[in-house]
């Protein structure tokens, strides 16, 4: 037993001296052979990491670049937005979806929206238009209930210029006592706002400001630019069609003229997908990427690094030099994979034929 015990202690006594040893000669080490043997240990330490490991590091620091370049932006002020829909049979869907939003206080558009005291819709035609409206309204799926949405009608044949004279004395009291809310109507435009209008545009403009209203105006105009819109305005708006995603009925893109689309940095254009599911919309909003369903496609299928550009031109029908040309214009923003079952849905929905020959004319 004795013998054992004077063992042990030799051995820790060899163990410490070796130990003292090995520390002076790091002591001795030159900062260069130093940084020379920790390059080597770490490099050493690298190729010993696990691969899962090292995955959820370079993550974490993606996470961190996405958290860093997605600083939110700041909310809309009170004044007059302008909100330009190119289809005029989108106008009364890109109402809802706009006022539905504001009612939510969301962050799901472009820019997002202010905390508000309520929402109040102003509908001026026949006497079904605030009817109609509140249908649409009553589709959308619960909001913030403690924002209150109201509905108010005035008769006027062909619609109200609320940039009129008359206009103006029913709207401008209006915007008095709704400080802290948000106004939402419709103006009809035709090639450009004349003088008149302008005038009354600034006069909506002054008195939201100054009472601290959000005055949500919708116009339905071709190419609100050409118009020249968005000087009238502290925000504008452009709202297109899309072709929808598959299963959805209506697709419209929304950008914010002021917020230049950086492409990678998913910022100034979201698209918006709606359908009706059990008599309530649904919406789903992504990053826009182009208008067409095909390019949106192609888009999603350069996503698996496995494919071609060949490949992806013969599940779409295209050739290769077209789907160059046509990716290289389109950012990559993270679209996501498409399941077997998904790619069948997107093909009948662009109305692709995996058997028909690749074609030559562009889409």
């Amino acid at each position: 037993m004795l013998c054992v015990r004077a063992y042990c202690a030799d051995h820790l006594r060899g163990l410490y001296v070796e130990k003292n040893i090995m520390t002076e000669s790091n002591k001795s080490l030159s900062s260069e052979s130093r940084r020379k043997r920790d390059a080597e240990n770490a490099s050493t330490l690298d190729a010993i990491l696990p691969r899962r490991a090292k995955n959820a590091a370079s993550q974490k620091l993606g996470k961190e670049k996405r958290k860093q370049i997605g600083t939110p932006l700041s909310v809309i002020q009170p004044g007059l937005t302008i909100t330009c829909v190119r289809d005029h049979k989108q106008l009364a869907q890109v109402r809802n979806t706009m006022t539905h939003e504001a009612v939510k206080m969301s962050t799901r558009l472009v820019v997002p929206m202010p905390a508000l005291a309520r929402v109040l819709s102003l509908h001026a035609g026949h006497g079904r238009c605030a009817e109609s409206a509140k249908l649409l309204a009553a589709a959308n799926r619960p909001a913030n209930k403690d924002v209150e949405h109201l509905h108010r009608s005035f008769e006027a044949h062909g619609g109200m210029d609320w940039t009129s004279s008359e206009g103006l004395a029913v709207l401008l009291p209006i915007i008095k006592k709704s400080k802290g809310g948000c106004i939402a109507i419709e103006q009809p435009i035709n090639d450009g706002a004349s003088s008149i209008q302008e005038f009354g545009l600034g006069r909506i403009s002054a008195a939201a400001k100054e009472h601290d209203v959000l005055v949500m105006l919708f116009a339905a105009h071709p190419d609100g630019r050409k118009a020249d819109l968005s000087k009238y305005c502290s925000e504008y708006f452009d709202a297109a069609p899309c072709q929808p995603d598959p299963g959805f009925n209506i697709a419209f893109s929304i950008e914010c003229a002021d917020v230049n689309n950086s492409g990678e940095l998913d910022v100034g254009k979201v698209m918006c997908c709606v359908k009706l599911v059990d008599g309530k919309f649904k919406r789903r909003y992504r990053p826009f990427i182009s208008a067409d369903g095909r390019t949106r496609l192609m888009a999603m299928l350069r996503e698996d690094s496995t494919k071609t550009l060949q490949e992806i031109g013969d599940t779409v029908g295209l050739s290769k030099s077209q789907v160059s040309r046509i990716l290289a214009k389109v950012p990559r923003i993270g679209c996501g994979r498409l399941s077997k079952g998904d790619l069948n849905k997107w093909l009948d929905a662009c109305g692709i034929d995996p058997d028909e020959p690749v074609r030559d004319g562009d889409i």
